[in-house]
């Protein structure tokens, strides 16, 4: 097994009588495989236009026939920054990559793609805008990259296809993105979360400040979480549907306070004091009790 051999999707190790070894997924880096060196090629008919400072440029609509698409990284020179609204309803498509020059993907962007099953979102992309992929029904896997900050209302609706999100971050900064929904979160469907291709079992938080609303809406893959000093607020439904957690662990139990309120939340005032010191009560307290409160520590 000597001869390293590709195609468009793999790389593998093949012998002189042809059988192949360790066939795996090439691993993408500067638009080419860094193990097998494989050349990705945007796919032709993606209809491209420059910004109105001829910056940069957007993607506006598709006229091909390839059903596996790669968008382009640049476009006549200049870098394509974003995928404008609307730009592949309705189309054929069944998988997409999305490179790491795009920082937005606008409002309903892929909207009613229903042969749509795989969908690669690069590490520059900040935000998904609403409904952007939904009605996706075919959809089975989403890799999400570590820049984005924030998700659109009913951004992955009725994307009851998903098995997998996968996260290129940390679970950190997973923990802050802002979903501005249940539907938002691919999760919801998903029910299990990958952090760089792991199934994400225990969470433990360290750094990130806060645990926004829906964070871990539905993951039934999570059965533990620790929460560090550094966590100052969690937000509304975090933890709901999380069927198979049975501990959340604090390691400041001194003055986490509920809400019903997000401005008393955000104010950090007006909230009733609630002891967090025994892990398996705070998992029931999270997912079906106060599930839709907001949690803040003065």
């Amino acid at each position: 097994y000597s001869t390293l051999k590709n195609d468009s999707s793999k790389h593998w190790y093949e012998c002189s009588c042809g059988a192949k070894q360790n066939e795996v997924n090439h691993v993408e880096e500067n638009e080419k495989c860094k193990i097998c060196n494989f050349v990705f090629v945007a796919t032709d008919g993606i209809l491209y236009d420059y910004s109105s400072d001829k910056t940069y440029a957007e993607v506006i609509g598709y006229s091909g026939t390839e059903t596996n698409i790669r968008i382009a990284s640049t476009y006549q020179g200049v870098p394509i920054k974003s995928i404008y609204n609307a730009a592949f309803k309705n189309s054929n498509i069944t998988s997409a990559v999305i490179p790491n020059s795009v920082t937005s993907i606008g409002k309903e962007a892929f909207y009613s793609c229903d042969s749509l099953t795989s969908v690669t979102i690069g590490d520059s992309v900040t935000s998904i805008g609403k409904e952007a992929f939904y009605d996706c029904y075919s959809l089975t896997s989403v890799t999400i990259g570590d820049s984005v900050t924030s998700i659109g209302e009913q951004a992955f609706y009725s994307c009851d296809s998903l098995t997998s999100v996968n996260y290129t971050g940390t679970i950190d900064s997973w923990a802050q993105i802002e979903f501005n929904n249940y539907s938002s979160n691919p999760l919801y469907y998903a029910k299990n979360l990958y952090i760089n291709n792991e199934l994400v079992t225990e969470a433990n938080i360290t750094t990130a400040t806060k645990i926004n609303a829906y964070t871990f809406y539905n993951c039934d893959s999570l059965t533990s979480v620790t929460i560090g000093d550094s966590v100052t607020s969690i937000g509304d439904y975090a933890f709901d549907y999380c069927n198979s957690l049975t501990s959340i662990t604090f390691s400041d139990t001194s003055t986490w306070y509920r809400t019903t309120s997000s401005s008393n939340c955000y104010n950090k005032t007006g909230g009733t004091q609630t002891s967090v010191t025994n892990s398996s009560t705070n998992a029931t307290y999270f997912k079906s009790t106060y599930e839709d409160y907001y949690w803040y520590k003065l």
